[in-house]
């Protein structure tokens, strides 16, 4: 078995088409680019910066945390010049674990404590896993956002390690690479013209997209990448203070509250806006006369005579600060594309809805505690339109 001492390490032939398949589960990748990167980052935020229940401390996130995007040109060894979207995360464990891909065996399970080792591998399902991140396919939506198929990595971890990477994903073979601390160093700065990932001694993890695809490029410098971030993440920006920004030619664009779902909270009917606040409602699931859940924000409102954005059309449904998906529950309705709403469970149902999430983030299986809310949610809009919209 290779140790972990070996600069290169292979993989299984077929990681090209692992990629493929993974990203084909994805409606829009390039929006998940921006929603596996984060997830990771949050996901990797330390035991100092959670409480006793695992949920994190909105002290640590607005002190500590952070998650960059930046646009840049960097200088590659042998390709000369090339684009390159940049993501740092701020505060996080960096990827923790001694070993590698190549230390472990070809259907062995590697520990949660290996991030390091399951970076380099393929995503392994693990129904066990309390983190968002534990099911780990962002990395193949990485890949793929790359013309190159190459992504570089560097971590400093929370226990001041450092270690630097990358891969090329070809037809056949996919190699990994990677060096460890001083020569790790050398490496990055040789190679890439960069300073390591947190030259301050800070913890925390950065991936670099070689030659990021027009379609995301494009994406970032219009600032749709930053609005996909808003939609997808302004519970844990409202509720944490957490810092989300992207950095394009030096310019630098911070994440903040949607301005609909600043008018949704408002609370206020008038003629062109009607509200449904069904915050605080209880229901029950499980065997028997089942445990009580709460819907800790429930809202839903009609806004204006015209066409909402896609993106916030229906009722969107959070986990762990982040949208899943959204339901549609007036299909059909003349005020249907008016529709917009959200749905955030206390932290028992939160934690149910994580064992129905798919691995992709963007949708929930239709089982579970799923199914029941799903009902509450088409059950309650129906009232709002008959009670509300007539």
């Amino acid at each position: 078995m290779p140790n972990s001492l070996s600069h290169e390490m292979q993989r299984r032939p077929n990681w090209l088409q692992i990629v493929t398949n993974t990203v084909d589960q994805y409606d829009d990748p390039i929006h998940g680019v921006q929603k596996d990167a984060i997830q990771n980052g949050k996901d990797a935020i330390p035991s100092v910066g959670r409480k006793k229940d695992d949920t994190l401390k909105e002290d640590y996130v607005k002190k500590n945390w952070k998650f960059s995007f930046e646009l840049k040109e960097i200088i590659l060894r042998g390709e000369g010049t090339v684009r390159a979207l940049i993501m740092t995360d701020f505060g996080t464990t960096g990827l923790m674990g001694e070993r590698r891909v190549g230390d472990f065996g070809p259907d062995e399970e590697i520990p949660l404590d290996e991030r390091w080792a399951r970076f380099e591998s393929y995503a392994m399902a693990n129904e066990g896993g309390q983190t968002l991140g534990a099911r780990g396919q962002g990395k193949f939506v990485f890949v793929w956002a790359s013309n190159k198929k190459k992504i570089i990595y560097d971590t400093r971890t929370i226990n001041g390690k450092y270690r630097v990477g990358y891969t090329t994903v070809n037809v056949g073979q996919s190699p990994v690479f990677a060096w460890d601390g001083e020569e790790g160093e050398k490496w990055i700065r040789e190679e890439c013209s960069l300073d390591p990932v947190h030259p301050d001694g800070t913890s925390g993890t950065r991936i670099i997209i070689v030659d990021p695809n027009e379609d995301l490029v494009s994406r970032v410098r219009s600032g749709l990448f930053l609005e996909n971030i808003q939609e997808t993440w302004w519970p844990f920006i409202r509720d944490f203070g957490a810092c989300i920004e992207v950095i394009v030619d030096g310019v630098t664009s911070v994440a903040t509250i949607p301005d609909l779902i600043k008018i949704l909270q408002s609370n206020k009917d008038d003629v062109n806006i009607k509200h449904w606040n069904k915050d605080g409602l209880k229901f029950r699931f499980g065997q028997w006369t089942g445990k009580e859940y709460a819907i800790k924000e429930f809202r839903i409102a009609s806004i204006g005579s015209g066409n909402l954005p896609d993106a916030y059309r229906g009722i969107a449904i959070f986990r762990g600060g982040m949208k899943i998906q959204a339901v549609q529950p007036l299909y059909g309705y003349e005020f249907e594309s008016r529709i917009i709403g959200y749905v955030l469970l206390d932290p028992k149902g939160d934690e149910k809805l994580r064992e129905v999430e798919k691995p992709s983030h963007y949708e929930f299986n239709n089982s579970g505690i799923w199914k029941k809310l799903e009902a509450i949610i088409k059950e309650e809009a129906k009232k709002f339109g008959v009670e509300k919209l007539g």
